[in-house]
């Protein structure tokens, strides 16, 4: 009689999953385990609800028995491997995704899962691989494109792809998940850094990767006049809602900078909250910036800490930056550090992402 009992619960903690009510889902499938322990399904779902929720420890948990309950489950080993990953046990990871792909040996997932959990174990020629493999099972994966584009050093036109992609889906629900849910506060900290070094307000300024216009709001007050670009034309949609933007373009920073005349300046300010994560390599970036920028015109932006590589690749998609790969370019390009404001850029799965703010000054 617990079979039929078992799938209506099953049934009823979908439901309520689908319908967005995570903690209610969550305690049916407590209950079902209590009733039928060895349930690996109710056990999968209960991992899956548990990683939505960023209690890693309890997916890992119910996931690693998800996995004794199944053993010949593919999708069991996959979640079990994308919830040690979160976990920050990549070579376990590893493990557990090459043991899905015993199981399932051309699942695109189990591919993206392995090249993830080994870049994150400092397996880069190992994660290039399974990025390379995750293309062969999924050719349009976009992320997989990116991630071996930038692994391989390869032209970085992947990259604007994926980011465009990535953000012109992100656009409807952008503001909401970046302030809430992952704690986002770098427009307002670059609102505080400038009120620290200008105390007037009449600014000229160049917003780049602009968003919805967060940086705008923030900066009501400081700016007379602000011009706004952004890969996604469903973001630039957005901001232009917000009745800021002076101009705005959607498109490659880079060519919007060399090819549109409106966005020559000269500016007194140029920001980039939350860009070069998406960028990379930045020594075309900062002459573009020193040529639309007044004689001490000031450039603030934020970037992830890298402590390993000048400019380093994450399993998260984004890039990061070292102090000295900073501080070398700036001082390349004729800039005074003004301010670095070490802060948490964002949080992930409940973990900060260490991170500056950059404020400065063209000499």
């Amino acid at each position: 009689m617990l079979a039929p009992q078992s799938a209506a619960m099953l049934a009823q903690a979908g439901k309520l999953r689908a319908a967005g009510k995570v903690a209610e889902a969550a305690a049916v499938c407590v209950e079902l385990i209590k009733r039928d322990p060895e349930n690996a399904d109710g056990l999968l779902l209960l991992g899956s609800l548990a990683m939505q929720t960023g209690a890693t420890e309890l997916a890992i948990g119910s996931l690693e028995r998800a996995v004794a309950a199944a053993p010949k489950s593919a999708d069991a080993y996959i979640r079990l491997g994308e919830a040690l990953t979160a976990g920050k046990r990549a070579q376990d990871a590893v493990t557990v995704f090459r043991k899905a792909l015993t199981l399932r040996p051309k699942d695109g997932a189990a591919f993206r899962g392995l090249a993830q959990a080994q870049l994150d174990a400092g397996n880069r020629d190992d994660a290039l691989k399974s990025f390379r493999k995750v293309l062969t099972v999924l050719p349009y994966d976009q992320y997989a494109a990116h991630m071996a584009a930038a692994l391989s050093g390869e032209p970085s036109k992947l990259t604007s792809s994926y980011v465009q992609d990535l953000f012109d889906h992100y656009s409807e629900h952008f503001d909401q998940h970046l302030t809430e849910t992952l704690g986002y506060r770098v427009p307002a900290a670059i609102r505080d850094t400038l009120g620290r070094h200008h105390s007037a307000g009449g600014l000229t300024a160049l917003d780049l990767g602009c968003g919805t216009g967060l940086v705008a709001l923030e900066l009501q007050g400081i700016v007379e006049a602000i011009d706004g670009i952004d890969i996604s034309r469903q973001m630039v949609a957005k901001a232009r809602e917000r009745g800021l933007y002076r101009e705005l373009r959607a498109g490659d920073l880079m060519e919007v900078l060399s090819r549109d005349q409106a966005f020559r300046g000269p500016y007194d300010l140029v920001t980039a909250a939350d860009v070069f994560i998406y960028v990379g390599q930045l020594e075309e970036v900062f002459p573009a910036i020193c040529q639309v920028l007044t004689p001490a015109g000031l450039f603030a932006f934020s970037v992830e800490h890298s402590m390993e590589e000048p400019v380093a690749v994450r399993s998260s998609g984004r890039f990061a930056h070292s102090v000295d790969y900073i501080g070398t370019l700036a001082d390349q390009h004729g800039f005074r550090l003004l301010e670095r404001h070490d802060m948490p850029i964002r949080h992930e799965r409940n973990e900060p992402i260490p991170g500056a703010l950059y404020l400065l000054q063209a000499e």
